[in-house]
């Protein structure tokens, strides 16, 4: 009992210094924001200058990369992307790509060079680019078209209902910036998530990573960072007969493996089946995902590396795979079979991860055992063949794009 004393002591200056730290983190945070901002306001900005953010695991992918490559074609604009991964900026600068890694000064110089900024998540704006970016036009370009409850901004069903101590750090931290222009690639996506952001202007344009499924051009830019040995295998394959299946599950849990109790998959089995099928199984997991499968024991799977683009790849498989993803409505663009393999539905349903009703109107068969998932498959691979004929677009994404910034950009800053 003679320690107590201590022990209280000891508890009590623990949390002084941990409200200290907090505090202290919360007063650099306010006076980060108050000079970065006035300089990224006051700082002359460029109208032929973009910006590109890359999505959060920093890769040259999904929209960003489209909305670089697009924008790039316009001869008089200067753009650079911007990625937070040095070895993604090193790759792609050999390719051809204006790019900078964040943060730099060569990054912080193009943020406030920047007449207009796009981002494709809503973390793009966030701290210190945002700050940077105070006087530039923001865009927003939301990433996907998928049924994910992810809450940005508002606390989905009750808009506005924030404290006024969390808009503080959210202003500080910016965290819920004020777009220019935001797109929503569908009216259903603009009535799901129109508060979840704060915004001038919006529009419903599709996305821009489509355009090149739907037979845009973008030139040899296109296969930039994408698997490009497994890409090259892929169309080797194909041009033999072959039939090929992607198999594109998303993220569980951060960090922690999803094969295995919550997504049952026995890859040996469904090896068996391809052989008899002459077919192919092409793994694409989610850049998050940490799976401990050797891919490289099986004859007739492959892995295409999670970090890289598949999109170029897209068009070459006969069927998708996926659970709840969004890639599985951008596949629709080809009208060709889906499967939805969602073993652990009911779980991720019942913790709200994702809107069920918004789920049901996703495109293909819904399987939640293995077995049946993979007599399904070998039904459609017995089908299989042929290709199926892709609508033309009206017009493209990136051009809607390009037309816009070009407004933002003559109007001056946001």
């Amino acid at each position: 009992m003679g320690n107590l004393p201590g022990v209280k002591i000891r508890k009590s200056l623990k949390k002084l210094f941990k409200k200290g730290a907090s505090a202290g983190r919360f007063l650099g945070q306010a006076i980060a924001y108050l000079i970065l901002s006035l300089i990224g306001r006051v700082y002359p900005r460029s109208r032929s200058s973009v910006v590109v953010l890359a999505p959060e695991h920093g890769s040259f992918a999904d929209n960003a990369k489209y909305a670089y490559l697009r924008l790039s074609e316009e001869e008089d604009l200067w753009v650079t992307y911007i990625t937070t991964d040095k070895d993604v900026s090193r790759e792609i600068k050999k390719e051809g790509i204006n790019a900078e890694v964040y943060p730099s000064r060569a990054a912080a110089a193009a943020l406030l060079r920047a007449g207009a900024v796009v981002g494709v998540m809503g973390k793009s704006f966030e701290g210190v680019r945002g700050h940077l970016t105070a006087g530039a036009s923001k865009i927003q370009l939301w990433h996907g078209e998928g049924v994910k409850k992810v809450q940005l901004g508002q606390r989905e069903g009750e808009p506005g209902k924030i404290s006024p101590a969390e808009k503080i750090k959210w202003c500080i931290s910016r965290r819920h910036s004020v777009y220019d222009l935001i797109f929503f690639p569908t009216e259903e996506q603009y009535q799901r998530r129109k508060n979840w952001f704060r915004y001038r202007r919006y529009l419903i344009d599709g996305m821009i990573r489509n355009d090149l499924l739907r037979g845009r051009d973008f030139g040899p830019g296109a296969e930039v960072y994408a698997d490009r040995g497994t890409l090259d295998r892929i169309r080797a394959l194909k041009a033999g007969g072959a039939r090929l299946v992607l198999y594109a599950p998303t993220r569980r849990r951060r960090g922690q493996p999803a094969f295995g109790d919550r997504i049952p998959f026995d890859f040996t089995v469904a090896d068996d089946m391809l052989r008899r099928q002459d077919s192919y199984l092409v793994v694409k997991l989610h850049p998050r995902m940490k799976e401990r499968v050797d891919f490289g024991l099986f004859e007739r799977v492959m892995e295409y590396s999670k970090l890289k683009d598949i999109y170029p790849a897209l068009g070459l498989f006969d069927c998708l795979i996926t659970d709840y993803s969004s890639i599985a409505k951008d596949y629709k663009i080809y009208q060709r079979p889906v499967i939805r393999y969602f073993p652990d539905y009911e779980r991720v349903i019942s913790s709200g991860a994702i809107s069920e009703e918004a789920y049901r109107e996703m495109p293909g068969t819904l399987y939640l055992k293995f077995r049946d998932m993979l007599k399904g498959l070998e039904q459609i691979l017995e089908g299989a063949g042929g290709e199926r004929p892709v609508p033309e677009a009206g017009s493209f994404s990136g051009d809607r794009l390009v037309k816009e910034i070009r407004l933002l950009l003559e109007g001056g800053g946001g």
